[in-house]
């Protein structure tokens, strides 16, 4: 399963006030999951740093099958 995948299966998930709180900070920027979600979207380079911290950090969801 991609990250982009795990990803949106993990913001689809998570309680709406907490979408407005910092997922990750790439390069000195905190970065909330709302924002992550449109830079994930747009494949920017943001966006794909994010995936690869929530990744090492192991916060997006795994496949349980």
């Amino acid at each position: 399963m991609s990250l982009k995948t795990r990803f949106f299966r993990t913001f689809a998930n998570l309680p709406i006030p907490v979408r407005n709180e910092v997922a990750v900070v790439v390069d000195g920027q905190p970065i909330s999951w709302n924002v992550l979600k449109l830079e994930v979207e747009s494949e920017t380079k943001v966006g794909m740093l994010g995936l690869e911290i929530l990744d090492r950090l192991g916060f997006l969801k795994i496949d349980e099958k």
